[in-house]
């Protein structure tokens, strides 16, 4: 079955939502592979086709992938591609509405999680003052100053 795509030519890491493309060539047609699948798709190249690229796109899928593996046999270059999943489902993935339950920077500390196994403590310690203050009597209260210590651990 032949198929038409464009090529592109990404410099951005690949987990990322939009990468920067570089339009390399465009309206290419190709042959898939025997044993293929939308997912992870091995194209087949008979025309001469610019080799600086490393990202495509294939509107009849609607999805975009990642060059994995290119090799040249019998005249024809044998492509194998693997999907974008966060660039192809770019649209539903800004659409989603997300309660999330943890994040590593934004949390609120007066929440109850029992998945992280904290408790207070309180230590009391009296030490004499070496000058001493008379009569007077001085209370200090110091919150903070250690690391959290996990249930059972001293």
């Amino acid at each position: 079955m032949s198929i038409t795509i464009n090529t592109y030519k990404i410099s951005s890491e690949e987990h990322v939502l939009e990468p920067t493309l570089i339009s390399v060539q465009s309206s290419i047609t190709a042959i898939h592979k025997e044993d293929t699948n939308m997912l992870h798709p091995t194209l087949i190249f008979s025309q001469n086709i610019d080799q600086d690229f490393n990202y495509i796109y294939i509107p009849k899928y609607g999805r975009y992938y990642f060059l994995k593996e290119r090799t040249f046999s019998q005249q024809r270059y044998i492509v194998s591609f693997d999907v974008d999943p966060l660039r192809s489902w770019k649209a539903q993935i800004k659409d989603l509405e997300v309660i999330a339950n943890r994040s590593s920077s934004y949390y609120n500390t007066y929440q109850k999680d029992d998945s992280i196994p904290f408790e207070n403590r309180s230590i009391i310690s009296t030490q004499p003052f070496s000058s001493g203050f008379g009569g007077e009597c001085l209370i200090l209260a110091v919150n903070g100053g250690g690391a959290p210590v996990a249930p059972g651990g001293e």
